[in-house]
């Protein structure tokens, strides 16, 4: 019998590890082919569940056994997927935090209809009949939890991603109870203590509806701030227009003046004349015809793009951009403050620095699941610098300083990289995030 009762620990423990690979893989983008991937996440599950076993033959509860199977889950879980080591630890977190915090509730339930307050104990630090029965319905319960989770439209990376942090640390709060549990209320259930664990559920529920309401809100104002910011821009853009419209509108009428004169240059065999007429010409419309407007395959970016390069035009700056971008990177809210803050400074560099080439280049470059942007731009001696960062200051004239935090709160929403360099007279500010699409 106890044969038997440890080959089913052990498939038990193999399914619940496998079920925990395939939630990643509901959530995070393979690195490999599925042949390989379904190869590396079997090869992982038995290594792990082996482990486990041979840990449960010392003793079937252990606080240090989750912490391992959790990080060594997290580390795997990077070769497999196209995910962060913190984004693979906050999901792996909440999954087990998920499974003990239902356990104990069932724990509690039992316990309660049995009115036997060894009953925690036979379930959970006991290898006997009544352990393998409870193992079996709560995996019974996971399997049919995540075949729910697969037919539904819920996309958990949109929400593990952002709350990777908040998960953690809510794990680690959970992770303090349930160790509570299983060295005190475990060995002697009673009434006040299920009382006590039902009021810690109850805020734990509250926590997380509170946390859900203020994500929502969150999102609500950056909604709104993104419509706003729309708004300008398209404001800006159909200003642009008008005025590049009415310059058409008067280049259209001199246009028959020019070919008059042109063609009395020829009629009169003055070819010189007539050359030099139309050099001047192409001179005066070489700058009005500067990249005003640049498509990259996504509107929000060549709404700010035009707007952004007729303003740098109009205060005589060379703009250069290189784009290759697909349609949905990443939030409009989180382009915008990368991207508007980027080009602001840039252009407000000049305001201080009169003595630098005015040339600002932009390039924005995405390859698989990275979004990189460069905006560089000409500056006549280094920016004052502190442990990395710029010392913005308005008495010495900031140089892009401003608006620089509102970016590096964008980019470590997306797991990303700030990098401020000054190079051969360039200032360069390199973003590369990860994890996008």
């Amino acid at each position: 019998m106890i044969i038997f009762f440890n080959i089913v620990e052990y498939v038990v423990t193999f399914i619940e590890t496998f079920i925990c690979y395939r939630i990643l893989n509901l959530t995070f983008k393979s690195r490999q082919a599925k042949s390989y991937q379904e190869r590396f996440i079997l090869g992982y599950t038995f290594f792990i569940s082996t482990l486990i076993y041979m840990n449960n033959q010392i003793a079937l509860v252990s606080n240090t056994l989750i912490l391992f199977v959790i990080g060594i889950l997290s580390a795997t879980a990077i070769l497999i997927f196209k995910c962060t080591y913190i984004q693979a630890l906050a999901e792996i977190s909440a999954f087990y935090m998920v499974i003990s915090l239902w356990d104990i509730l069932w724990i509690f339930l039992i316990s309660e209809i049995s009115e036997k307050a060894d009953m925690g104990s036979q379930m959970t630090m006991q290898l006997g009949l009544e352990r393998i029965l409870f193992i079996i319905t709560m995996k019974v319960f996971l399997v049919i939890f995540y075949l729910i989770l697969r037919s539904s439209k819920i996309q958990l990376e949109k929400l593990i991603n952002p709350n990777a942090k908040g998960l953690i640390i809510l794990s680690a709060g959970c992770y303090i109870a349930i160790c509570y549990f299983q060295r005190v209320s475990i060995l002697d259930f009673n009434k006040k203590l299920a009382e006590n664990w039902t009021y810690f559920l109850f805020v734990l529920f509250l926590i997380i509806l509170i946390m859900s309401i203020y994500k929502k809100y969150i999102k609500a104002i950056e909604r709104q701030n993104i419509i706003e910011i729309k708004n300008n821009l398209t404001i800006e853009n159909l200003r642009q227009l008008e005025k590049e419209y009415r310059k058409r509108a008067y280049d259209f009428h001199d246009l028959s003046n020019h070919i008059h004169v042109i063609k009395t240059y020829l009629q009169n065999q003055d070819i010189k004349s007539a050359i030099k007429y139309l050099n001047e010409l192409d001179d005066s419309n070489s700058g009005e015809n500067s990249s005003t407007v640049t498509w990259s395959g996504n509107h929000i970016i060549d709404s700010i793009l035009n707007c952004k390069i007729a303003e740098a035009v109009s205060k005589g700056i060379e703009v250069t951009v290189q784009t290759k971008v697909y349609n949905n990177i990443i939030e409009d809210y989180d382009i915008c403050v990368i991207l508007s803050n980027l080009l602001d400074n840039a252009i407000e560099s000049y305001a201080t620095d009169v003595n630098s080439e005015k040339n600002i280049v932009v390039i924005m470059k995405s390859s698989n699941d990275m979004f990189v942007i460069v905006v560089k731009n000409k500056l006549s001696k280094i920016p004052d610098m502190k442990n990395g960062k710029l010392v913005s200051s308005k008495a010495k004239g900031s140089y892009h300083g401003i608006g620089l935090d509102s970016v590096k709160t964008a980019v470590e929403k997306y797991e990303g990289i700030l990098k401020l360099s000054y190079e051969n007279d360039w200032f360069i500010a390199n973003v590369t995030l990860f994890c996008v699409n």
